[in-house]
């Protein structure tokens, strides 16, 4: 009998998509209560391709109250408990108007706006 390994997620992104396909994943959630315990703006600086997308992913799930993809994590504790609280979650991906060249053209590429 072949035993099925599990997907190495090289290069993926979003934490959703690595949790739904049982991908393996390095476990880091714990510090994500001390990140929003810290009452404070945390800066974290990062390497090209190390991580940081996949980390905002997991921090937009975590503050939306996404338990479903905790589970097994050290953070499904903490959101588990009557004390957490679901946030409004806002992000911006600037990727996606990456060399725009003039506000006109960044509020079309982001936002659909026209003026």
């Amino acid at each position: 009998m072949i035993q099925q390994l599990p997907i190495l997620p090289v290069g993926w992104q979003l934490f959703e998509e690595l949790r739904q396909k049982n991908a393996i994943y390095i476990d880091k959630t714990k510090y994500l209560p001390m990140l929003q315990d810290s009452g404070k703006f945390v800066f974290c600086a990062r390497p090209r391709r190390f991580g940081k997308t996949l980390t905002v992913h997991a921090l937009d799930a975590y503050h939306s109250g996404r338990l479903d993809l905790f589970r097994g994590l050290a953070a499904e504790e903490y959101m588990s408990s009557p004390d957490f609280i679901v946030r409004p979650v806002i992000r911006l991906d600037m990727s996606a108007v990456a060399g725009a060249g003039s506000i006109e053209i960044l509020e079309k590429k982001s936002w659909g706006v026209s003026r």
